[in-house]
Formats: C-alpha cells, structure tokens, sequence
C-alpha cells in the first residue's frame, strides 16, 4: 500500500490535532476534560517527515480509503477500567473515547478508573471506542464501546518497549519482539506533531498475552497481538519488512496473515475501529519467529496475527 507526501501529511495533521491524538498518555492532567470534535479539519500542509527520511521528498500513490459503516451510538456517561497485560492498574494515565465525529477525554485515577461524560453537541458518537491517545507508554488500542456494555468498561492497554532506535533508512530496530528492517531506499514518515521530538520517534512495539488476544480483537482465530508505534508511521514506496516473536507457538512453515486496527478517521487501512488485513507473512523453519512477505508492513499499527485460513 502506497501513500503520497499529501497524503501522509494530511494524517499527521489529522492524527495530530483534529483527531484528538497529540493529549499523551504519559499521565498527569485534570480529570474529565472537555469533549473535542475528531472529524475536525485543516488543509493538508507539505512537511511532517519522520526520523530517517533526511529531508527527501515522498513520492508514493495515495492509498484508496476503505471506510466502515457509520453507527452512532448513544453516549451519555461512560465509566472504564483500565489495566496493562500484568492486570496492573493503569493510574495517572489520560485515556480518549472517540468516534469519526467527536472526542471525550479523561483521566485514570488511582485505582484506573475514568470517567467519560459526552459534554459534545450530539447526542451520539459514530463507535465510540476507547483508546490511548498516543503510542508512547503504552500499546494503542480501540476498544470498541456499545450500549449495554459492562459498567464499568474494562480495558487493557500493554506496556510499550522502547527500542531506543530511530527508524532510520538501513537500520534494523528491535522492541517487544519485533524486528523491523528498514531497506536504505525505504522512506518514513512519522506523526511529527504528536511524536514531536527524536526521543518519541524511536520504534515501539509491546505483545497482548495469549489469554487477552480474543478479548483484544473480538475474533478466536487471531493467536497473536503486536502493538506497534509510533503508532500510523507510514512506509513507502513499499511496506517495511517484520519480524515478529512466534510466542503463540504455530507450527514451522505456518502462512498467516496480519491484521491492522484502524483508529484514525482518515480510514486508509479499513474502517475505524476495524481490523482489516494489511500484510502476509509465514512462521520460519524452525518455528521461531513470523516474517513478513510480499510487501511488508504499510504502517505501524496494532496487528493481529491468524494462520491463513
């Protein structure tokens, strides 16, 4: 999948202001805040070009959006739990509840739990779903929100592994058991008004134990969940080769597939919330690790893995 310079600072703009993103997850901050629109805009501007890509242009063919089915579902006051893969408390930690059309925030307290009040002008939130709002401490994932759902919410956001590496062209960078391996020709564009500074721009990656992955995912065919970050870098012309831990143990030899969850409302890997299919892969010889084929990875995202069907 092919993404244009356009294209790719049309989502850093999207990803970093309209869509509620740039609000980090590294604690601190009051509690319930007020609610912001997510479907926001701004014209794309040039620039936003990640770590590695030296200032070189991106010349790649915009992706085809893929957008999912509206729901607008009714939110009134909405209250979560928040843990991390250890079944920790999450405190101190600002959480979003967003849909396509707008956003709530608040923050955990001491004991992970947060309050989401829809102080928005509409009644309704196209699937809401929680989320942190960045990738930096801990894994960004959606949890899809309906009516009649627990009260409170429980979720489960994994602790990030900082690889401490840029995503450099030529590199290989390592975290959570993932190894990307950038070509020398391979451009990255990362979401430089979220992930502002060098420090935040290193490659990020941290696994869903094998108990949370149907919970994760909603679907018992996935075995494996990777979430990745900074979460939206974009890579072209072609995607970035992967490899990933094979800690759900499938047999050598075993093809998969891999699977994207969309949380941004530019909708270009599938539809919001969604997990859609963004790359092939096979299991090594001798059982280890997964590889990715064909194209690799078009961007980082939160994957899930499944044998192919």
């Amino acid at each position: 999948m092919r993404t244009s310079s356009a294209l790719a600072s049309f989502l850093v703009v999207c990803l970093g202001v309209a869509c509620g993103d740039s609000t980090s997850t590294g604690g601190g901050g009051s509690g319930a805040a007020g609610g912001g629109s997510e479907g926001g805009g701004g014209s794309p501007t040039e620039g936003g070009g990640g770590a590695g890509m030296g200032g070189a242009p991106v010349e790649c063919e915009e992706p085809t959006p893929m957008p999912g089915t509206t729901n607008d579902v009714l939110v009134d006051m909405v209250t979560i739990t928040a843990d991390d893969e250890t079944g920790a408390a999450i405190t101190d930690v600002n959480l979003q509840l967003c849909g396509t059309d707008g956003c709530l925030y608040s923050t955990t307290n001491a004991i992970g739990q947060a309050t989401f009040n829809n102080d928005l002008s509409s009644e309704t939130i196209d699937r809401p779903t929680v989320k942190p709002g960045d990738s930096l401490v801990f894994g960004k994932i959606g949890w899809p929100w309906a009516v009649g759902s627990p009260s409170p919410f429980p979720v489960m956001f994994p602790r990030m592994e900082d690889s401490g590496q840029q995503m450099d062209r030529g590199a290989s960078v390592s975290a959570g058991g993932v190894t990307l391996d950038i070509a020398d020709d391979l451009n990255v564009t990362i979401d430089t008004l979220t992930y502002d500074e060098p420090a935040k721009q290193t490659f990020r990656a941290a696994q869903v134990p094998e108990v949370m992955v149907e919970a994760v995912t909603g679907d018992a065919a996935f075995v494996m969940v990777f979430t990745l970050g900074p979460v939206d870098t974009l890579f072209c012309p072609t995607g970035v080769d992967a490899t990933f831990e094979n800690y759900a143990g499938l047999d050598a030899d075993t093809p998969v597939e891999i699977f994207g969850q969309e949380l941004a409302v530019g909708e270009y890997f599938g539809g919001y919330g969604e997990w859609t299919k963004i790359a092939d892969g096979v299991v090594s010889s001798d059982g280890s690790v997964i590889t990715t084929t064909g194209d690799g990875l078009p961007a980082l995202l939160t994957v899930a893995i499944r044998p192919t069907p």
